[in-house]
């Protein structure tokens, strides 16, 4: 998945986007009539999903024929915001097994064990 904001109804809004989308936007960032080189991009994407909510779900990302430049507001407001990259690493570390505390009784309790084992 892809993780990214978009500007939807004037609201900036966190997205995960599915491979099939994140491959085409790729296309197109390389394709010499809709190439850009930096983010946010130039145009505005519109995004159909075809049988939405089932497993045979297909994507049709069409973008504008025109620019359109994201206004200053929008870009401040923005960031202001975590990196999609800060959302995945912190994400990463929610999912990731913790290692429980140690107490002084663990220890304690580990240590004896230790020295009950004959060798």
């Amino acid at each position: 998945k892809g993780v990214c904001y978009l500007l939807q109804d004037g609201a900036i809004k966190l997205a995960f986007l599915p491979y099939s989308v994140v491959k085409a936007i790729r296309e197109l960032q390389n394709d010499p009539e809709w190439a850009f080189d930096s983010f946010p991009m130039p145009r505005k994407l519109n995004i159909r999903a075809i049988g939405a909510g089932t497993k045979e779900v297909e994507y049709n990302v069409l973008p504008s024929l025109k620019e359109s430049p994201v206004s200053d507001s929008v870009l401040s407001e923005l960031a202001k915001k975590k990196t999609p990259e800060q959302i995945v690493e912190a994400m990463k570390e929610k999912r990731a097994p913790k290692a429980p505390e140690r107490t002084k009784y663990d220890t304690e309790e580990a240590d004896r064990a230790a020295n009950e084992i004959p060798f």
